[in-house]
């Protein structure tokens, strides 16, 4: 048996950290969205004097948000590992679907979180 083939059972038992810091787990959709969604109300909520927060301005905001984090992750959520580059990617492939036809791509992503969500 060639001596890289040995190696394999190993690499499968090490922290995907160990083997290489750059490249990261692909977190579930649910761990996705929460992140991902506490960043866009982070940076496009407004502030609500009442508790200093952030608040949704409505809830047509928050479902683009939801929509866009939805869009990120599927361009991800099959690689089990990914790293920057893949992340950016996913950022700017969904950049360009939301430009080519905003009202179609909020609505398809928006319905595969729905969809997701009803699952559970």
């Amino acid at each position: 048996m060639p001596f890289h083939l040995t190696l394999l059972p190993l690499l499968s038992f090490t922290p995907i950290n160990e083997i290489n810091s750059d490249y990261k787990v692909v977190p579930t959709r649910s761990e996705w969205n929460e992140t991902c969604m506490a960043t866009e109300l982070k940076e496009n909520g407004f502030n609500n004097r009442l508790n200093n927060g952030k608040v949704w301005g409505s809830s047509v905001d928050k479902g683009f948000a939801q929509s866009k984090c939805t869009c990120r992750h599927e361009h991800v959520k099959d690689l089990g590992v990914m790293n920057f580059d893949d992340f950016v990617s996913a950022d700017q492939k969904c950049r360009e679907e939301f430009a080519e036809d905003y009202i179609q791509t909020f609505t398809k992503y928006l319905q595969i979180h729905l969809n997701e969500r009803d699952k559970k």
